[in-house]
């Protein structure tokens, strides 16, 4: 599946059908959510078809206000790319430049199954579009949460220094490849996973 298919399909939020109970309630889904935490992989960088950098890998914990751990969510999850625009003062303005949306059925399979310290998380694998051109950049990316009140949980912007093209580096900088078949990770694999 082409990178154009994938990202339609995981972009969107989809409708949940019959036996998706398990994906809006349980004993690890709770949508009282009240932080929202990512923390980088050491290699969280994704290569595109052509062998570019083309997306970023981010572990992601919803803390739960009754256990205090991170918990599976029954709402919407928004996470946005941010560029950086330098101003004549030399600070910056934040541009965003996309956005991966995941309802419940979209995010089942960017579930870790197996709780850690902070308690359930998901592991994304976020490609960005083609047209998209950050390479040698500094990007943010921010994680948020929609919940069923509608109220907006966010995370802080996490900062990443995205390699420069192959060509133009003075040493390599490791990236990881992801399988382009599926929007979901193989196995749901322990660590990280997902992409959009």
């Amino acid at each position: 599946m082409g990178v154009a298919a994938v990202l339609s399909l995981a972009a969107g939020c989809q409708s949940l059908g019959s036996g998706s109970s398990s994906l809006t309630s349980g004993p690890n889904v709770r949508d009282d959510v009240v932080g929202v935490f990512s923390f980088k992989y050491p290699a969280p960088f994704l290569k595109a078809d052509d062998g570019r950098v083309g997306g970023i890998r981010t572990r992601v914990y919803f803390q739960s206000a009754k256990t205090g751990k991170g918990v599976f969510v029954p709402g919407t999850i928004e996470i946005e790319l941010f560029g950086r625009q330098r101003k004549p003062d030399g600070g910056y303005v934040r541009v965003p430049l996309h956005t991966w949306t995941f309802d419940p059925r979209s995010a089942e399979g960017f579930r870790i199954p197996k709780e850690a310290v902070p308690g359930f998380g998901y592991g994304f694998f976020l490609y960005w579009p083609e047209s998209v051109d950050v390479a040698g950049q500094t990007v943010d990316l921010r994680i948020s949460y929609r919940r069923l009140d509608g109220r907006y949980i966010r995370s802080t912007y996490k900062e990443y220094q995205v390699p420069p093209p192959v060509r133009d580096r003075v040493s390599d900088s490791p990236a990881t490849s992801a399988p382009r078949t599926t929007t979901r990770p193989a196995a749901a694999a322990p660590a990280p996973g997902g992409r959009p």
